[in-house]
């Protein structure tokens, strides 16, 4: 039986869920799926003859849980590695800042919003490429996520492969 080690604050869901281990590009998955704990595999990219590690995790904060779990869904699917948030905080209170390759974040959201939550990255020095998603198309804030250094900005409903094709992109660069 495993024993559950303390990990800090715990997302909501990693993908994929798996019983025991398995190990790809994306990520391993450890223990059973009381005790599994994500741990991301860093990619490398090859720039210039020289090996650099790239984040390969995707972060996800909506508190629609039908939302995260399409979502989170959606990308672990195509390959990627995703850790779920219900809460821009719990976002905040994770270890997964530093190794976040792309910030899924909904834009309307309990507590603090997607919007503060990308000044408080920024006013901290923490540069976390960010897609902001919104069920409402309103310019001022989209012009807003622009400034503050979103990569994508998607209005909901959007098209998976959109999306897809967004998070790409913003881990590409």
């Amino acid at each position: 039986m495993c024993k559950r080690a303390d990990f800090g604050p715990r997302p909501l869901r990693t993908h994929p869920p798996k019983v025991g281990w398995s190990g790809s590009a994306a990520g391993l998955i450890l223990g059973a799926p009381a005790a599994r704990k994500s741990v991301p595999v860093s990619l490398f990219n090859a720039r210039d003859g020289e090996l650099t590690m790239a984040r390969s995790t995707i972060c996800l904060v909506d508190d629609d849980v039908s939302l995260r779990n399409s979502v989170s869904n959606l990308l672990s699917s195509v390959g990627f590695e995703i850790v779920v948030f219900d809460s821009a905080e719990a976002f905040l209170a994770s270890d997964f800042i530093d190794r976040t390759g792309c910030l899924v974040l909904d834009f309307r959201l309990q507590g603090m919003n997607g919007l503060d939550l990308m000044a408080h990255l920024a006013s901290a020095s923490q540069s976390v490429p960010t897609i902001m998603l919104t069920g409402n198309g309103n310019d001022v804030v989209r012009r807003r996520a622009l400034a503050l250094g979103a990569a994508a900005f998607l209005t909901k409903p959007f098209h998976p492969p959109d999306l897809v094709a967004a998070v790409r992109d913003t881990l590409a660069r």
